[in-house]
């Protein structure tokens, strides 16, 4: 009998059919868990869609950003240039 990288799952984790008290990594990692982990620890998980928020981006030209927050993007485009 030959053990490869392929059989670690199932080492460490138990077999689809096996209950689960006998998965120990199926048992901890649920969703209610993890969310209440990230909820304890002050994790706020982000994605793209933040950007789209208007307290969040600003745009160049007319009525897009601030006078303040507009020269210094004016300046940050400009220095990439």
């Amino acid at each position: 009998m030959n053990i490869g990288n392929r059989d670690l799952g199932h080492i460490v984790n138990g077999f689809p059919g096996d209950p689960l008290a006998m998965r120990p990594f199926d048992k901890c990692f649920t969703t209610v868990k993890i969310v209440n982990t990230w909820i304890v620890v002050g994790f706020l998980p982000m994605t793209g869609n933040a950007a789209n928020d208007p307290k969040v981006r600003y745009e160049l030209g007319e009525g897009g950003a601030p006078a303040e927050a507009r020269k210094r993007m004016e300046l940050l485009v400009k220095d990439y240039e």
